[in-house]
């Protein structure tokens, strides 16, 4: 839901061991075939740039594609299918998220087994799919890192979202709730999420993201969380939670922002939503209750 810092690092550890299993492709050759279906395309195209293509590249690849048809003569799913389980994992564990950038509801974490090896609940996403665009089926920039539900639920659509590397979803969409009647306080059957669209221009884009992780009908089952923090609204006022600062801090925790941890259950600075289960809904949440400014 918020943009994925993608290091250097990163890209060149992936590429290195990628490029290991592919050692024996002639590169050169390859170049020239699809510079030359690409026509007017003046990237230089090769097996080992395909892994490390910036998204921009890959868009304007796309383009041609779509455009003339083009179809590339190497099978690109083949080619993933090589890549280790432990590059992946390694890869995922870099981008160091803890939890599915489209749904911003399931953890992705990795773990080992003892004398079992990895154990995993993160799964890469093909941004532009491999069955459909199996050249970018090793590009770095076209896998993202997410939970198996989101990833089975976008599978080959090709409806425009927002990219995880460069673009944020949180950004442009706010949470709230709206009371049914007076009993909200004790039932959160009475209480109905809502949200709305912070940017007239990109609603097309929210929707479709919505839409397709099924985010509403997801958080929806999250009411009682909503609850809570309504509940704790009540408690912790803004008198109340300075004389918690007075007498804890420096013992209990470090500052305000600690507090408001502790009392809402996630980070509350948005560059830390995917560090924790369902931050962006309990953080718009908690701004509407004024937990939050």
């Amino acid at each position: 839901m918020i943009k994925i810092d993608m290091e250097y690092k990163t890209v060149e550890e992936f590429k290195k061991s990628v490029m290991k299993k592919f050692k024996n492709n002639k590169l050169e050759q390859f170049d020239e075939e699809i510079k030359s279906k690409l026509k007017d395309y003046d990237g230089r195209i090769n097996l080992k740039s395909l892994i490390d293509i910036d998204f921009k590249e890959i868009k304007k690849i796309k383009e041609f594609i779509d455009k003339d048809g083009i179809e590339f003569n190497f099978n690109g799913k083949d080619l993933y299918k090589k890549i280790d389980r432990e590059t992946k994992i390694k890869y995922i564990k870099n981008l160091n998220i803890s939890v599915c950038p489209y749904c911003n509801r399931n953890y992705i974490k990795n773990f080992k087994i003892r004398n079992k090896g990895w154990a995993v609940t993160a799964e890469l996403d093909h941004f532009f799919p491999k069955e459909l665009y199996p050249c970018f089926a090793i590009s770095i920039y076209n896998l993202i890192p997410c939970c198996h539900i989101c990833n089975h639920r976008k599978s080959q659509k090709e409806e425009e979202i927002y990219y995880p590397f460069e673009e944020s979803f949180s950004h442009n969409i706010q949470f709230d709730y709206i009371p049914q009647d007076v009993n909200f306080l004790y039932n959160e059957e009475k209480i109905d999420l809502d949200y709305g669209i912070l940017n007239e221009e990109e609603e097309k884009k929210v929707k479709n993201n919505m839409d397709i992780f099924k985010i509403k009908e997801l958080y929806e089952g999250h009411k009682d969380l909503i609850l809570e923090l309504i509940q704790k609204s009540q408690i912790y006022t803004e008198s109340y939670i300075d004389e918690l600062l007075q007498n804890y801090q420096g013992k209990v925790f470090n500052n305000r922002e600690d507090l408001l941890r502790l009392i809402i259950g996630v980070y509350v600075d948005e560059k830390d939503i995917n560090k924790r289960p369902l931050s962006k809904l309990l953080i718009d949440i908690s701004k509407s209750l004024g937990l939050l400014y």
